[in-house]
């Protein structure tokens, strides 16, 4: 058996050491790194928040850099920079930047194994964004639905993520006009937040009530609504007490519903409560305010209550008019209709022929809404003898309406 010499094992020894402070310097770099990658992410993070765009994308990048380097453990880091990235770029509205961080970031946190793989919705909401500005709708729905299976795979299917998603998916398409299936959604993700009780976020639940009834005022389904938006509107009145502004969409939105049903008396008092809430929150020249407004003057009108309505309807388009806002045509046809049904039809030709400019400048020429204002402005000339006219109107209306069945069918 051969023994080390004294100078072998001081070399042995040696290497020993050597080997050990370089492992040590190693480890030390490699959590040196990580620490300032993390900071980075911090400081990056901080950045966007406080919408210091450029700061934020120079700190993810930098968190990026010092991800790529990392030998070992990558995965999760890597996905959170190019997540942030992807943020970044899309505050930043350049798109394609956003979608590609986004895209890979997806990749990465689908994975199970990775760190952060709670963050998977996160990167497809940027996708979603990249997919809506670009008109890229079915892409943005399979997202929202990968999405939500995505949430239900690792949190259930009664939990408060499962029901966020349903509901954004819900808002999603009562957006769009599908206003079925947005119901079912919107009525799911009630249906869990019920079920969770005290366990859920309540809050998100009076929002999911007011696009609820709304969307189903338009499906008409009013008197549906009309439990659905009481319930949120108790609900505001519970928490945020009955003079809160919270509570003036659950009052339009009732308002609506009692005048589809013939409820003018009960549309007409919602309607003068949200105004005064809106008054007191918004102030007195708020567009807003002018909104509520003129929903009263058309209620009123229809109690043929022609003063008052005249008087908020004035009120609403001079709000409106002052704040440019893109709605002023439907007070023009408001008061235009209280002209006419007081027989002043000279008066009701001037306020159709501004609302119908409006409504142009507004959405355009090949619009279905220019096309049904063409037909009531047509009945008001008709009664002024004007025929001619009267004719040329129906028929601009009808080509409108053959057009955009051609495009939509």
């Amino acid at each position: 058996m051969e023994f080390l010499t004294p100078v072998q094992m001081v070399a042995v020894v040696a290497l020993g050491i050597l080997g050990y402070l370089i492992a040590s310097r190693r480890k030390h770099l490699l959590m040196t790194s990580r620490q300032a990658m993390d900071d980075d992410q911090l400081e990056g993070e901080a950045a966007l928040k406080a919408g210091q765009l450029e700061a934020a994308e120079k700190y993810f990048y930098a968190a990026y850099d010092r991800a790529m380097k990392l030998r070992e453990d990558r995965e999760g880091p890597l996905a959170l920079a190019l997540l942030n990235l992807g943020k970044v770029h899309a505050r930043q509205r350049k798109w394609d930047d956003a979608e590609q961080f986004a895209a890979e970031a997806s990749i990465l946190l689908e994975a199970r194994s990775n760190p952060h793989t709670h963050l998977f919705p996160e990167a497809l909401d940027v996708m979603n964004e990249v997919n809506l500005h670009r008109g890229e709708v079915p892409k943005a729905e399979e997202n929202l639905h990968r999405s939500l299976e995505f949430v239900r795979g690792r949190h259930g299917e009664r939990s408060v993520e499962t029901a966020k998603r349903l509901g954004e998916i819900g808002d999603f398409l009562a957006t769009r006009g599908r206003d079925a299936d947005a119901i079912s959604y919107l009525q799911q993700s009630i249906g869990i937040h019920d079920k969770l009780g005290a366990a859920g976020p309540a809050a998100a639940t009076p929002h999911l009530l007011l696009k609820l009834g709304i969307t189903m005022i338009r499906a008409g389904r009013h008197v549906d609504a009309s439990p659905a938006l009481k319930r949120g509107l108790t609900w505001i009145e519970r928490f945020h007490g009955p003079d809160s502004s919270e509570s003036a969409p659950f009052l339009d939105a009732l308002a609506v519903a009692d005048t589809f049903a013939g409820n003018y008396n009960s549309a007409a008092d919602l309607l003068g409560r949200a105004v005064k809430l809106r008054q007191e929150k918004l102030g007195a020249d708020h567009a807003e305010v002018g909104a509520t407004l003129a929903l009263h003057a058309d209620v009123l009108r229809k109690l043929r209550r022609y003063d008052d309505a005249q008087a908020a309807a004035s009120r609403a388009l001079s709000i409106q008019e002052r704040a440019d806002d893109s709605r002023r045509h439907a007070t023009l046809e408001i008061l235009a209709q209280i002209k006419f049904e007081c027989g002043e039809h000279v008066g009701a030709d001037e306020y159709f022929r501004n609302a119908l400019l409006s409504l142009r400048q507004s959405v355009g020429e090949e619009n279905l809404e220019v096309a049904e204002y063409l037909e009531k402005h047509a009945t008001i000339k008709k009664r002024l003898g004007e025929f001619d006219e009267a004719k040329a109107m129906n028929d601009r209306a009808e080509e409108i309406r053959r057009k955009w069945a051609e495009v939509n069918s």
